[in-house]
């Protein structure tokens, strides 16, 4: 069985929707820690459908709890897009509910993190879809 190609990860195109500032500094960082240098960022779920509408995206971290649309929302919106029905999907999300994890992996998303998580954790994930530097 062949596994598929990667993309690079300093050819991905890297879409952030997180509404703590602190969180978003520290996922901009860890992503460009591993060859992530191309991201966008959106502070609320209606910027992220914005963004998302906008163009294609490779990588899409985004939070479970924005103001707006929420996750599940922009998930459902990206999974439903002509541009982006393929993008890697990984939810971050301080939400442990073993009901709302199911609810997120039947929406489609690709993987998810539970906050808080290390380097090391978000590389095991992203490394299962890119190659990092």
């Amino acid at each position: 069985m062949n596994s598929p190609v990667k993309l690079l990860a300093s050819k991905a195109k890297v879409l952030i929707a997180e509404d703590t500032k602190t969180m978003r500094m520290v996922l901009k960082g860890m992503l460009r820690e591993v060859g992530f240098n191309n991201q966008a960022e959106a502070i609320d779920g209606n910027k992220a459908l914005s963004l998302i509408k906008s163009g294609a995206w490779d990588l899409i971290m985004c939070d479970w709890e924005l103001p707006g649309a929420k996750g599940d929302e922009i998930l459902k919106a990206v999974r439903e897009s002509d541009n982006n029905k393929d993008a890697i999907f990984i939810m971050c999300t301080g939400v442990t509910d073993m009901e709302q994890v199911k609810k997120v992996i039947e929406a489609g998303v690709s993987n998810y993190i539970t906050k808080p998580f290390s380097q090391a954790v978000m590389n095991k994930k992203l490394e299962m879809y890119f190659t990092l530097k």
